[in-house]
Parts: C-alpha cells; sequence; structure tokens
C-alpha cells in the first residue's frame, strides 16, 4: 500500500549558466524581453547542472523525502535519459513500476538557461511525457490513500476521468494541480471534476482562467471554488504568500523571506506537496485552521528550501527539517 502515487510529467533538466547571455528588451518578444546570442559564434558557458524535473517527478521525490510510501506514474523513453531518472528514483526511495517506457519517442528534456540575476529562458522537448497510456496503467495494482494528480497534456488528458472514477471507487483521496491544457475545458466540465477533489491547489492566474473570473476579484474566484471544490481550496500568488479555504472559512498567509533566490523552478511543486503532506499527516476531516496554518508553513518552507537551491530537487525538505527557520506563518481570517 502507497501513501500517495503521484501523476504527471517526467523530464531530465539540464542547466547552463553563462554570463554571456544577453537580453534585449523589445516588443517582439512576447515577454518584453528575449535572450539573445551573436550568430555563427561560439558561447562560453561557465556552468553545466544535470537534474530531474517534470510534476510527476518533482512531487513525488518532495513526498518520498517527507517519510511517504510513494509511487509515480510517469512515460520515458526507452534511452539513457530515462534510465537515468529511474536510478534517481530509486535512490530518492521513489517506487518506479508505473513508469511507462515509449519505444518510438524519448525521454523529455529540458534545457534551461540560467542568466547571472537568475532569470530562465526554457527549451523544452516534450517527447513520450505527454503519452502516458491509460491502458498501461494496473488499476488493480494501484493500492494508494491518496492521488496527486498534476498537468496531463497531449494523449495523457485522457487519464482524467478513469482515474477519479477509479478514486471514487476505492475511497481514494484527490489531489489536483491542473495544467493549461485542463483548464481550457467548461465550467460543466469542473462542477463535475472538482466536487470528487480534496485539495485544490493552482495559482491566482489559474485560478481566474478556470473560474473564468477576472483576475482581481479575489472574492469571485472562491466564491466558485468553494462551491465547486468538496475540500480544501490553496491559491498561491507568489512572493504574497497564499490564500486557503476550506469551503466555510478563508485565510490569508504571507510569504517567507528565502536567504537567496537561485532558481525558482519547481516551487509550485514543492508548495503542492508540502502542503499535501501535511494533509495526509493530520487525516481527521476537515482541517481547524491551526492544521491549514501547519499546511501553509510546511508548504512554503519547502518551496522556499527550493528557491535557493538550483534545479527542482536539491533543495527539497527531509522529514524532521526545520520548517520555521525562515519564520512562522500566521493565517488571517478574511
Amino acid at each position: 500500500m502507497f501513501d500517495i502515487i503521484t501523476v504527471g510529467s517526467a523530464t531530465r533538466d539540464v542547466y547552463l549558466k553563462s554570463p554571456n547571455f544577453k537580453y534585449l528588451k523589445h516588443r517582439a518578444f512576447k515577454t518584453g524581453r528575449g535572450v539573445c546570442f551573436d550568430l555563427g559564434s561560439k558561447i562560453g558557458v561557465e556552468d553545466i547542472y544535470f537534474t530531474t524535473g517534470g510534476s510527476a517527478i518533482n512531487t513525488a521525490i518532495s513526498f518520498s523525502r517527507l517519510g511517504f510510501r510513494v509511487a509515480t506514474i510517469a512515460r520515458i523513453g526507452d534511452d539513457a535519459r530515462g534510465r537515468e531518472l529511474v536510478r534517481i528514483l530509486k535512490e530518492e526511495r521513489v517506487a518506479t513500476s508505473f513508469l511507462q517506457k515509449d519505444k518510438r519517442h524519448g525521454t523529455a528534456y529540458s534545457l534551461l538557461l540560467l542568466s547571472p540575476s537568475g532569470e530562465r529562458t526554457i527549451l523544452t522537448y516534450r517527447g513520450a511525457t505527454e503519452d502516458i497510456s491509460k491502458y498501461q496503467i494496473p488499476l488493480s495494482r494501484l493500492h494508494t490513500q491518496w492521488l496527486y494528480i498534476s498537468h496531463l497534456a497531449g494523449t495523457s488528458k485522457a487519464l482524467f476521468k478513469p482515474l477519479l472514477d477509479f478514486a471514487d471507487r476505492h475511497n481514494i483521496r484527490i489531489a489536483l494541480n491542473p495544467g493549461s491544457t485542463q483548464l481550457q475545458n467548461s465550467e460543466t466540465w469542473w462542477k463535475r471534476v472538482l466536487r470528487r477533489v480534496d485539495v485544490l491547489l493552482l495559482n491566482r492566474e489559474e485560478a481566474s482562467y478556470l473560474t473564468r473570473v477576472p483576475f482581481q476579484n479575489e472574492h469571485g474566484i472562491f466564491e466558485k471554488l468553494d462551491k465547486w471544490v468538496r475540500g480544501v481550496v490553496a491559491m498561491t500568488e507568489g512572493p504574497k504568500g497564499a490564500l486557503v479555504s476550506d469551503g466555510l472559512h478563508r485565510w490569508r498567509a504571507g510569504a517567507l523571506k528565502e536567504k537567496r533566490i537561485v532558481d525558482r523552478t519547481g516551487a509550485g511543486d514543492a508548495f503542492g506537496a508540502g502542503f499535501v503532506a501535511a494533509m495526509m499527516e493530520l487525516q481527521r476531516g476537515r482541517p481547524r485552521e491551526d492544521e491549514l496554518e501547519y499546511a501553509v508553513q510546511l508548504a512554503s518552507a519547502n518551496a522556499t528550501s527550493q528557491i535557493e537551491k538550483l534545479g527542482s530537487r536539491d533543495g527539497l525538505l527531509r522529514k524532521g527539517a526545520p520548517i520555521y527557520r525562515w519564520g512562522k506563518i500566521k493565517l488571517k481570517k478574511l
């Protein structure tokens, strides 16, 4: 029996760091700024760093480090990158028996260009990660208390309904961190899905997109989510902190102050895994305010620790690590 099984993407990440990356402001770029190189020249790189990535991998490692029995469902290629991911997962005590191997597509790969200021640009090859086959998931062997479902794109999006139906039939709790593919679905679709969800994790932009309520209308966003979600909603706001609701009451939580910012990659996964890990520890029905305060504290500490390290793995907290060394978060009831 597993405590939790994570479902989502699996990637091999490599960071390139160089003071020679140049940045140009221009309206032709979607963000208003672009990374530029001298065409035809050789650009020196001062550091290269290999690590893991992808929502299923990030959260699985986090849950394992926090002391839970974890497996992950994701798809990798039958290649060196995939074999390295398997090796690391086993090293992190994550069960790999549900990983799928793709003979046609390679393991997903991300190249992250990191500037001295910590800003990053990501080049992504999605490969096998978007083709998780529902027919290769041995549902009869998914003995778990929780499922943590993150962004499922491509053909993987077909997993949503079978996994939710399976969880319903076997009284498995659902934590959901949706991505852009799911956010495009209708309100009717979301109402059916969210009534099965015990923890919904998303940022404010995603919450606005999901509910079709303007970004600035915080009350309107939660008015819908509180009606639709059977459990707890945690909406992050980056450096501003987070908002949490149990359907009856709503609280605002501040953010912890990191000692230094190295890389924000994986911070959302670290927050989500920390929050759900706390809920798993406290499985006693509807959470009280002090329990939610602990959940936000653990989530924020996990994310803050991650931000202080390069990549989405090295900074993840381990069981028993101090979670108040960046300060203590207080919930303010709204």
